[in-house]
C-alpha cells in the first residue's frame, strides 16, 4: 500500500484492529476495538467487489444528535477490485484511480 506513504510514512506498522468475520458484526464490538485509533485502512469485500479507504482521523462513536464533520487532507475512499468487461481471466479488474 505504497500510495499511503505520504500519510503514514514509508514503513508503517500494520496491526489488525477489527475483522467482522472474526470479531462479530455488532457495531458495539467495532467501536470497543477501534475507537480512538487514528491512521486506519479499511478494506471491505462484498461478493467480488473490494473497496476501502484510509483516514487519519481517529474512530469514535458519535451520537445521532451530535453528528460532527471532520476535515482531512489525507482521508480517501477507493475501489480496489471490481467486475469488468475489460478484465483479467478471473473476470475482475484491479485498479487504482490515483486520488487515494
Amino acid at each position: 500500500m505504497k500510495f499511503l506513504a505520504p500519510a503514514v510514512g514509508e514503513q508503517p506498522q500494520w496491526k489488525l484492529c477489527y475483522r467482522a468475520s472474526s470479531h462479530g458484526w455488532a457495531a458495539s464490538t467495532f467501536h470497543s476495538m477501534c475507537d480512538g485509533k487514528p491512521n486506519t485502512v479499511t478494506i471491505i469485500k462484498v461478493w467480488e467487489y473490494v473497496f476501502g479507504g484510509y483516514t487519519d482521523i481517529p474512530w469514535g462513536k458519535l451520537l445521532i444528535s451530535s453528528i460532527q464533520i471532520v476535515q482531512s487532507d489525507t482521508a480517501c475512499i477507493t475501489t480496489l477490485l471490481a467486475p469488468s468487461l475489460d478484465a483479467n481471466e478471473d473476470g475482475l479488474e484491479i485498479f487504482f484511480d490515483g486520488t487515494c
